[in-house]
């Protein structure tokens, strides 16, 4: 394959090999049918495969072609089950061949730095062990059929500016924390591509940040496919390129091509970089002709029957929720129990948004799915309302009057949809007002309350002493309610574990300034996120990592360790089949600063019917006794005792023994010196990285005044619940973004004459600015039936419009948002 690449490299033109690494379209890469080369088709697939209609939607704006809608990632780790992630890798792997599919962007894989991060349910966990196998798994199960691109390297932990913001993180933080979920997945699973993330990491932008790309993914991981960037995530096309960056999407309108044409000639970039990243597309197209052609070879078993698919969203639901409280056994209900449901069921939470919403293949209907498990007629309220947190007092009086009726109550607990969305971080940290207030009245009644938490990750639950049983769902699929039926009435014992802490308070994680609205995001908590924090500090949470309840009961008969790993032997002593889920920790003897941190090296699952006894293997590996050496900057293995504990989660140990590793080097453990400071204030330097959010700073009133208008808009749509995303993500969006994803709209030159502009002090001009707010709009919702976000202005036309029919579009001046009010509906 090398020397049929590098012969067809040397047949290409610098103009075809420019063409190659600049995307075509929204979804697409370039062809160049006269080689006989062909396009890439990509497609996002967090929760399921997300092939957009009309080619251009990068947004989502508009529904996607039916698929299975599986569980979140947050929810589907809860299962702790390797198996279960590579059959469902498999089913989303042939959905996306059958829509002719040759890359999928998923799994994300970053790390769960803090609960308030938005695209925390794309995310499998706060701990990279657990992550890093399961993700492995799952792709594993998509590159049967399709290339899988897990997503974001590196260090993605907020997305409130997320296209700018620099991440700022230790080297031993990185090794240690931030980079072995990727490591894991690049030794285990070979993926074909790696997406880089929007981000900079320490002062550079990952996708083109040559010692991330180079020195550890290629070098001292051994990846050996293609690296894209995220959508609009480029910057420097030719800093990307030299820093081993192949794929720059989505298309720039021939922008970006231009550009290297130029720097080749003017010889700021080589040849030989921009051979080395054509001939890694080449690559990356012939891996994917030979998947389809081994899909020929078995055809009817890689066409998705999307029947099995929902049979595999249900059991996959079923195996990821948690039951978090279970006082006095009240689960599993009797189906002659008098029940009444309060909350809106009939919308049960079922996936996040943004890029990773999916529209699903099914849909499930509560009363069907009630009738089916219920012997006797049920009581059913509304209660609350998602998307107005204010207390309806009518609402709540009919709740209770429909639950003094009834024997259980059972209440579902949700966040509206923004609160688990691409582009904007969580602003919730516990349950609405309405939905407490409901509960606190509820209780009174002194009737058992079942909650059913399906909120993607953790929330500090403050009611949780209110409620007699709590069933943490998560957002689990187009088979959501169907599974929360089965657990709850004792079809099937919950034997999930958390993948993440519950904290009692927000303010109780050591990362502070979450999310960071400053150029620099400080990660001076180094490794001690999460349960690596909670339980190295002693400081109590809600539910810890690993934990969950069961309605049978395991007991660990024996365990044992040899040079090859832990063995057990597990029994089922309780009255139901169900699934033990066995973890392995370990902590060094020594105390500097990382060692004493003990955490996950190993987990296994195990089925076991009633009575029921199985031996189980955790084997050792290559990351288990491994540490980091900042000031060696290598891995190794040091000679010293070790401490090793099986248990159900990290607060529950039921075996522990020490080990001493006479073979490690005899060298002392070292500490990071390089630390990120703890919190530096500083601002935005009003150029092309800076959020076009800042920018209502400006010393321009014109282009302050304009953004005001648009942050107006923004906040109160956020006000009801229900932001508009194009709106949340063009603020939020650089300039030097902007022109790579409306590059009809604006080219660089643009830009720069721009910042000029509106760092000129003035009360007039920018109307650059306004004409980009308001065609960006005319272009995303031309189609929608949400209304344009300046329509509410009184409009006129720009004085300084340079052509008559840029009139047509609707400029607002600035004297016409003088003196109006700045909350527009």
């Amino acid at each position: 394959m090398k020397k049929e690449i590098e012969s067809l490299i040397s047949d290409l033109t610098t103009d075809q090999k420019a063409s190659l690494v600049c995307g075509k379209g929204a979804f697409e890469s370039a062809s160049i049918p006269s080689q006989d080369i062909r396009g890439l088709i990509f497609s996002d697939g967090s929760q399921g495969v997300r092939k957009q209609r009309y080619v251009q939607d990068h947004l989502g704006m508009f529904p996607s072609i039916p698929s299975t809608c599986f569980p979140a990632a947050s929810t589907l780790a809860c299962s702790w089950d390797k198996k279960l992630m590579f059959r469902i890798g498999e089913a989303m792997g042939k959905e996306a061949a059958s829509l002719k599919v040759d890359v999928l962007l998923a799994p994300a894989i970053n790390m769960m730095r803090h609960p308030m991060g938005g695209r925390n349910f794309e995310y499998f966990s706060e701990d990279p062990c657990l992550a890093g196998e399961l993700a492995s798994s799952m792709i594993q199960g998509i590159q049967k059929t399709v290339s899988a691109c897990p997503k974001h390297f590196l260090l993605n932990s907020q997305e409130t500016f997320r296209m700018s913001v620099d991440e700022q993180a230790s080297m031993q933080s990185i090794m240690e924390y931030y980079l072995p979920a990727f490591e894991r997945v690049i030794k285990q699973s070979q993926p074909d591509w790696i997406m880089s993330a929007y981000n900079k990491v320490n002062g550079e932008y990952a996708s083109e940040n040559a010692f991330l790309l180079k020195q550890i993914l290629r070098k001292q991981l051994g990846f050996q496919g293609a690296v894209m960037s995220d959508w609009g995530g480029g910057n420097d096309i030719i800093k990307a390129i030299r820093a081993g960056s192949t794929l720059e999407m989505p298309a720039t309108n021939g922008q970006s091509k231009n550009e290297i044409l130029k720097a080749v000639e003017e010889g700021r970039l080589e040849v030989k970089d921009l051979d080395k990243r054509a001939a890694e597309m080449l690559e990356a197209i012939q891996k994917a002709d030979q998947r389809i052609e081994e899909r020929k070879g078995s055809l009817k078993d890689q066409t998705p029957s999307y029947r099995y698919h929902h049979q595999l969203a249900f059991a996959a639901a079923r195996k990821s929720a948690v039951l978090l409280k279970n006082d006095d056994n009240i689960l599993p209900l009797d189906p002659m129990k008098r029940v009444c449901f309060i909350g809106d069921f009939e919308h049960f939470p079922i996936q996040g948004n943004g890029s990773a919403a999916v529209n699903p293949k099914f849909t499930e209907n509560f009363k069907v799915i009630a009738k089916k498990y219920l012997n006797i007629p049920y009581k059913k309220s509304l209660g609350y309302r998602l998307h107005d947190e204010s207390v309806d007092s009518k609402l709540e009086l009919r709740a209770i009057s429909a639950a003094k009726k009834a024997d259980v109550i059972i209440v579902l607990a949700a966040f509206p949809l923004c609160e688990s969305t691409e582009g904007l971080d969580r602003r919730k940290a516990d349950l609405p007002e309405n939905q407490k207030h409901l509960i606190q009245s509820l209780a009174a009644l002194n009737k058992p309350i079942i909650l059913i938490d399906a909120i993607a990750g953790a929330i500090e639950l403050s009611i949780e002493p209110l409620v007699q049983g709590i069933l943490y769902t998560g957002l689990s699929g187009q088979s959501s309610l169907e599974a929360m039926f089965s657990l709850l009435f004792g079809e099937f014992s919950p034997s999930g574990k958390l993948a993440f802490s519950f904290a009692c308070h927000m303010d109780d994680h050591l990362v502070t300034n979450f999310p960071q609205k400053e150029p620099i995001s400080y990660h001076s908590e180094q490794t001690k996120v999460g349960y690596r924090y909670f339980h190295t500090e002693h400081i109590p949470v809600r539910y810890p990592f690993g934990y969950g309840l069961s309605y049978t009961e395991f007991h660990l008969n024996f365990a044992g360790a040899n040079k090859d790993g832990i063995c057990f032997e597990i029994e089922n002593v309780g009255n139901m089949d169900g699934d033990a889920i066995i973890q392995l920790y370990r902590k060094w003897e020594d105390h500097d600063e990382v060692s004493s941190e003990e955490v996950l090296v190993g987990f296994e699952r195990i089925h076991l019917k009633k009575g029921q006894i199985k031996k189980g293997f955790i084997p050792f590996d290559e990351y288990t006794f491994r540490r980091y050496l900042p000031q060696s900057k290598r891995f190794a293995i040091l000679k010293g005792e070790v401490n090793l504990k099986l248990a159900w989660n990290i607060e529950e140990p039921i075996w522990s023994t020490r080990i001493f590793l006479k073979d490690g080097e005899d060298v002392q453990p070292e500490v990071e010196t390089n630390m990120p400071v703890h919190y530096r204030k500083s601002a935005w330097k009003m150029d092309l990285e800076t959020p076009l959010e800042e920018f209502a700073h400006s010393p321009n009133r014109a282009a302050a005044k304009s953004i005001e208008w648009l942050i107006a808009y923004r906040d109160r749509s956020l006000k009801k619940n229900s932001p508009n995303l194009a709106v949340c993500a063009l603020l939020s969006m650089p300039l030097k973004s902007i022109c790579k994803l409306y590059p009809d709209l604006m080219n660089f030159d643009k830009a720069q004459a721009l910042i000029d502009q509106m760092n000129e002090p003035s009360e007039s001009g920018c109307s650059e600015l306004i004409r980009l707010i308001h065609t960006v709009f005319k272009k995303d919702f031309s189609n929608s039936k949400d209304p344009m976000p300046l329509a509410p202005f009184n409009l006129e036309f720009v004085e300084t419009a340079r052509k008559p029919e840029d009139s047509q579009a609707g400029f607002v001046s600035i004297q016409s948002l003088k003196d109006k009010n700045p909350n527009p509906d």
